[in-house]
């Protein structure tokens, strides 16, 4: 009889020993699992770190080269003006030479003035100096008084202009200046 309980007394210790390795097994694939979420996790910040740094740092390059270039622009627009007015020729072919080296750089770094002539205003784009009467159809650019430029589709300097108001009627033009007049009899 010992022989026999020996046996199942043997498979008892064997099936105690398999269920606590089965059960050491499944405590230790979980926590490999907890290991490996975890790790992706680790994996995915480090991931969106690398990115948000390397964002920020083209951003940063990008806000001091667009800082040169505001600089650059009012120099070409300078030489503009310049263009404009009676040089003499070896003065006049100097500039010229200058002024179209400048408006390929801003070229390359993909720096675009903004058309505002004749242009709807758009808010995004211009800004507003002043609002004359005029035929043209209300809030179109009228004049252009400092050129607006983007850099990669960014607006870096905003267009100064002049846009269109509706003209008053010749009544109600007449009735401002008789209540302009009687303001001004008034405080004499």
């Amino acid at each position: 009889m010992d022989s026999t309980k020996q046996p199942d007394c043997e498979s008892e210790d064997l099936k105690a020993r398999i269920a606590k390795l089965e059960s050491d097994l499944a405590e230790h694939k979980t926590q490999a699992e907890e290991y490996k979420e975890q790790l992706q996790r680790i994996h995915a910040e480090y991931q969106n770190f690398a990115k948000r740094t390397e964002r920020e740092r083209s951003e940063f390059a990008s806000r001091a080269s667009e800082r040169i270039l505001l600089k650059l622009i009012n120099i070409y627009d300078d030489l503009e003006r310049a263009l404009n007015q009676p040089l003499p020729p070896a003065a006049r072919s100097g500039i010229e030479m200058i002024h179209k080296n400048i408006k390929k750089i801003l070229s390359e770094e993909r720096v675009e003035p903004i058309q505002a002539i004749g242009q709807v205003f758009d808010p995004f784009k211009h800004e507003v100096i002043l609002s004359k009467e005029s035929d043209e159809p209300e809030d179109t650019i009228i004049e252009e008084i400092q050129r607006g430029y983007t850099m990669n589709g960014r607006v870096i300097r905003y267009s100064k202009v002049i846009i269109a108001k509706k003209k008053k009627p010749k009544k109600q033009e007449e009735q401002t200046k008789k209540q302009k007049e009687e303001n001004t009899e008034d405080k004499e």
